[in-house]
């Protein structure tokens, strides 16, 4: 536990939450997938990969720096001690409810004059294209509309694919939408004057170009 009282208190305090198996060590990167204890298990991955309960997709390796955390509990940082906060492709992962209670938490672990970045999927350009595609006859338009949601496999999991399926994590629990996000963003407090739209890697979130990967996203920022 001491090695983790040291990476929170370092400065300046950036923190990446859902991060996944890799992150910038300058960040305090925290993730809590179901995977994530493998990593201390290799034997017992290999095993689990032999009789196809988990697929090559759960043995990425872990970078020894990511904290294992529950992120729909209180985040472990004192009040307005954070500088930044980056989360890209979580927050649609867990429940709305919940994603809007951590952005609460992040308004209140901010430091006055913090940034909050969020890099999520759009739905929007997705529900764009399925409209432009008209009636759509071959139906190819719907199901690329389905799979981008993400919310649910085209066929019930059963037996191993089951087990498989609720390891990965990967469902979408509800949809990100600008509007959507920036009313969750006011309910946990930022003022609308600080929110802003954004680009890819373009923004005042600090070390912005060491943390950001995915382009096929929208951003918002939000100034605490």
């Amino acid at each position: 536990m001491p090695a983790r009282k040291s990476v929170f208190a370092q400065r300046p305090l950036m923190v990446n939450l859902g991060s996944g198996p890799h992150g910038p060590e300058s960040w305090v990167n925290l993730d809590r997938s179901p995977t994530m204890v493998l990593r201390h298990t290799p034997r017992t991955a290999r095993a689990l990969r032999r009789v196809g309960l988990i697929g090559d997709q759960h043995l990425v390796p872990w970078e020894p720096h990511i904290v294992r955390q529950d992120l729909t509990k209180p985040l472990p940082f004192e009040d307005g001690t954070v500088d930044a906060v980056y989360s890209s492709h979580f927050l649609e992962h867990i429940y709305l409810g919940d994603a809007e209670a951590i952005l609460g938490q992040c308004h209140r672990i901010l430091r006055p004059g913090g940034v909050l970045r969020l890099a999520l999927p759009d739905g929007e350009a997705w529900a764009r294209e399925l409209v432009e595609a008209g009636d759509d006859p071959a139906g190819e338009a719907g199901r690329r509309y389905h799979a981008r949601l993400g919310s649910h496999p085209e066929a019930r999991p059963s037996g191993k694919r089951a087990l498989t399926f609720k390891i990965g994590g990967h469902i979408h629990r509800w949809q990100p939408t600008r509007g959507l996000v920036r009313a969750m963003l006011i309910d946990a407090g930022f003022a609308d004057t600080e929110i802003s739209d954004r680009k890819f890697l373009e923004g005042d979130l600090p070390e912005l170009e060491q943390i950001e990967t995915r382009e096929e996203s929208f951003f918002t920022e939000a100034r605490r």
